[in-house]
């Protein structure tokens, strides 16, 4: 495991303090698109705090180094009742990191968009992380968009099912009761035309 990877771990096992295990991250809804520059996600990340109090947490997000000098081109996180009004977001390397405020026994879900740079030949999104909440996803859902340009030739953890719309084939993955043990990661070439 890269020295970085391990670092990261770290950082996050630390992020979570003692009070949050009263803070579930419980599911996710995730869709990914790659085109001939850029590996896009807009995901759904949906907490729930279970206590009788009012709770605010550091979320630690990470972004996998893809070796750039810039992990992320953009990055934008929003409560799902608020999309018009972006969160405050601090960037330092890989990581992302912004407050979460939660009222006594509620659910909130937050969305991040996010899009870096590709190599052309791989990407690759961190699951493993989700093992630092100490439980796993209640479900989780994913879908990977590409154009007719991109071929994919091996996915980590293998597709549900696909469908083609024309130019675009979407790839469809559904879990429930989820702990990761691979990260998403997706092997693929550019077809020249």
């Amino acid at each position: 495991m890269q020295v970085k990877y391990c670092v990261l771990l770290l950082v996050l096992y630390i992020a979570i303090p003692a009070y949050a295990q009263k803070i579930e991250f419980f599911s996710e809804d995730i869709s990914f698109g790659i085109d001939s520059v850029f590996f896009l996600v807009n995901g759904d990340y949906s907490f729930r705090n279970n206590s009788g109090e009012s709770r605010s947490m550091v979320i630690v997000y990470p972004i996998r180094n893809n070796n750039t000098t810039k992990p992320f081109d953009t990055i934008l996180v929003f409560n799902n009742d608020n999309l018009t009004n972006p969160l405050k977001v601090d960037i330092k390397d890989t990581l992302a990191t912004f407050m979460l405020h939660m009222l006594p026994h509620s659910v909130k879900t937050v969305k991040i968009l996010y899009r870096q740079r590709h190599n052309g030949a791989e990407a690759r999104y961190i699951l493993l992380t989700t093992k630092l909440w100490d439980k796993p996803l209640e479900t989780a859902t994913y879908n990977l968009v590409v154009k007719k340009n991109i071929k994919v030739n091996q996915f980590s953890i293998n597709p549900d099912s696909s469908v083609a719309f024309g130019e675009t084939l979407v790839y469809y993955w559904k879990r429930e009761n989820f702990m990761p043990t691979k990260d998403f990661e997706i092997s693929f070439n550019l077809v020249q035309k």
